[in-house]
């Protein structure tokens, strides 16, 4: 089984006790997806194709919502099976949960805020090879 240090916010989680916290199993599959989200493609300069557009097709490009969605959301599951690939290439390594590893996207989809259009909601689901299905909700504005 694999960890990683627990985000909330993009600030690291500390226990009571004063330790980095961690995640592991499906907590840290959704932080992983989150994680990947989020991440503009390009960002990492080690690895220029971890991450995805979502936030620079969603956030000031001058196209249709619905064109949007659908560049996002190709774009999205694309980001998604890369990190289904690299958890598969992970698990040749060392012991990978079956809770922590992407089976299946089962979906993207996408709602616009009621009370502010800038903001979007995100829902990724995701089935994890223990059959748990998880539904991500992260929400991209400017």
């Amino acid at each position: 089984m694999s960890f990683d240090l627990k985000l909330r916010d993009g600030q690291l989680v500390l226990k009571n006790s004063g330790d980095i916290d961690i995640v592991y199993n499906t907590e840290k599959l959704e932080q992983d997806v989150i994680k990947v989200a989020i991440t503009p493609l390009g960002a990492n300069k080690l690895n220029p194709w971890y991450g995805s557009i979502l936030s620079k097709t969603l956030i000031g490009m001058p196209f249709d919502l619905e064109l949007a969605k659908n560049l996002s959301a190709d774009q999205l599951v694309s980001s998604l099976e890369t990190l289904r690939i690299l958890q598969i290439n992970q698990a040749q390594q060392q012991n990978v949960s079956a809770s922590e590893a992407i089976s299946s996207i089962l979906g993207v989809d996408f709602k616009r805020d009621e009370l502010d259009f800038r903001k979007i909601s995100v829902f990724i689901n995701i089935l994890s090879r223990s059959s748990k299905k998880s539904l991500i909700e992260l929400t991209v504005s400017p």
